[in-house]
This record gives structure tokens, sequence and C-alpha cells, in this order.
């Protein structure tokens, strides 16, 4: 292993060592979009259920209060994301994923190395590099 892999590595394990976080930003954007679309859904349901009810459809006006219940819930739910989501969306924490990820796709081409991915190699270390200087950075703007 060369000094600079070894390097890498020791700045990898002081720069990962933040919060633990259980969903990743990408995840929680997707959240955020099941949120919109149950509003939305929401919404829809409010106007069906105010024609029925105007119709005098009652059996219409209990199973649309029954969904409309059901979607409630499920915004509930995807609430109870929003602060493990307001933490995983923090700019140092989804770029020490970025590093984490980058270091993976070394490790795993180091691995299986031929002569001509050393080149590959070196610039990713670069690249994990600026990363980690860029956490660095950031974790100090905090």
């Amino acid at each position: 292993m060369h000094f600079t892999q070894i390097l890498a590595l020791v700045i990898c394990l002081v720069f990962s060592s933040g919060v633990a976080v259980a969903r990743t930003c990408d995840e929680c954007r997707d959240i955020h979009k099941n949120k919109q679309n149950i509003q939305q859904d929401l919404l829809q349901k409010d106007a069906e259920l105010n024609a029925a009810f105007k119709q005098n459809n009652f059996k219409a006006v209990n199973d649309l209060r029954a969904k409309m219940l059901e979607l409630r819930k499920k915004m509930i739910e995807l609430r109870g994301f929003d602060e493990e989501c307001e933490q995983a969306c923090r700019p140092d924490i989804v770029r020490a994923s970025e590093c984490k990820k980058l270091m993976d796709e070394i490790l795993r081409l180091e691995a299986t190395a031929t002569e001509a991915d050393y080149g590959k190699i070196d610039a990713m270390y670069k690249q994990f590099q600026t990363c980690n200087h860029d956490l660095e950075r950031l974790k100090k703007s905090e």
C-alpha cells in the first residue's frame, strides 16, 4: 500500500466519524416528494368529499373519509422523518457520504487493479483528497 493510500485512509477515518444518519439525503428527497403527493391527494379527496356530501352520497362520503384518514396517517408517519432528514441533508453529511462512496470505489478498484488502472486510481485519490478538504472546510464553517 502506498503512503498516499494510507494517508487517504487515515483522513477518511478521521472525517467520517461524524454524526451517524440512518437516511440519506436522496431518501429524504423521496420522502418529501411522497409528502407532496399525499398533500395533493388530500386536496383532491377533499373536493370529492364536498361533492359527494352535496349529492347526499353518504356511502362515498364515508369511503372518502376513510381514505383521507389513511393518507393523513401516512403523512404523520413521513413527518416523523423531518428531523432525521434535516440532519441527513446537511452539506457536511452529504459531502462525507460522497467521500465515503469515492473511497469505497477506490478500494474496489485496488482489489482488482491492473497496470492500466493505476492512473485512474491515482486520479481518484486526488478527488478523494479534494473531497476531504471540502469536508473539513464545511465542518469548520458550522
